[in-house]
């Protein structure tokens, strides 16, 4: 295996049994997922279980596309993020002194997710591919380094800032042609694509926004769409999301790690020189371990 392997190509390893490739993976979003978990919950031991069942369930589903066209699940952080999240909810059911106080209010809230598609955000989002979706989200939402993102997307390093504000923009159109399509009238849908083709400011802007009030409008939502991507962008795609915890237990993580070995019954991942290399004895290992560890009963 290549010294750095982008996120794609580990999966598709994945889906065949490479246990080292699942080390590898669990690994370079360890630390991020740890961290989301611990906006969950308050105790870091629960964190670091609810963290172990996400990548286990990653496991599995990885396992069972293998042999489809799309042997993927796309953004791992974000398909992670998303079990772990579902996990809390799962354990609340029975008690939530466990949770954190955010996220507690959130689920006595009813867990409820935006109520609407903000300038039709999520249904752009979805027309990127997969290398797109990451990119965004590791660069807008989590803020990780060029270098991180050049490792886990396979886009050469010195082409990553370019590629990110090209994805941006296309993201961006797409969101415009979306919500046109929804909000404005057909005479208005030419217009609004021509005011967004040349420079803020000219006499085309000035003509039409000053006789077109939806124009306008729509002109000032998109205006300064980027500057509420961070925050949007994380409650669309998994409902429950704090940026302020999350950078905070994000620099604490391998800490926590350390320090909180596993319960007896937890499910762990064997090291890579103990994990059989096997396809099928790696899968049914770790989903033993997974039927396990939730059908035991919680104290």
């Amino acid at each position: 295996m290549p010294s750095v392997v982008d996120d794609a190509a580990l999966q598709r390893e994945i889906g065949h049994g490479d246990a080292e490739a699942f080390q590898t993976l669990r690994e370079r979003h360890y630390e991020s997922i740890h961290a989301y978990a611990a906006s969950c919950v308050s105790d870091p031991q629960t964190a670091h279980e609810i963290s172990q069942v996400a990548f286990l369930g990653l496991l599995q589903v990885l396992e069972a596309r293998s042999k489809t066209m799309e042997p993927n699940v796309g953004c791992v952080r974000i398909f992670l993020a998303n079990r772990v999240r579902g996990e809390a909810v799962r354990r609340a059911v029975r008690g939530n002194d466990f949770l954190s106080i955010p996220f507690r209010q959130w689920v006595d809230r009813g867990c409820m997710w935006p109520l609407e598609d903000i300038g039709q955000l999520g249904a752009a989002y979805s027309q990127l591919t997969d290398q797109q979706q990451t990119l965004l989200w590791h660069a807008v939402v989590e803020q990780d380094t060029p270098r991180f993102i050049s490792d886990i997307t396979g886009i050469p390093f010195i082409a990553v800032s370019r590629v990110i504000s090209q994805t941006r923009s296309e993201l961006f159109r797409s969101r415009v042609h979306l919500y046109l399509d929804l909000a404005c009238p057909a005479g208005c849908v030419g217009a609004m694509e021509e005011i967004f083709a040349v420079p803020e400011g000219s006499s085309f802007w000035n003509f039409h926004l000053d006789s077109c009030y939806r124009c306008a409008d729509t002109q000032r939502k998109f205006t300064y769409w980027d500057t509420l991507l961070a925050e949007q962008l994380p409650a669309i795609l998994l409902g429950w999301w704090n940026q302020e915890i999350h950078r905070q237990m994000k620099h604490t993580a391998t800490e926590s790690r350390q320090e909180y070995p596993a319960r007896s019954g937890s499910p762990t991942v064997p090291s890579p020189a103990a994990r059989p290399h096997h396809h099928t004895s790696l899968l049914l290992t770790l989903v033993r371990a997974v039927h396990s560890f939730l059908s035991r009963p919680w104290t």
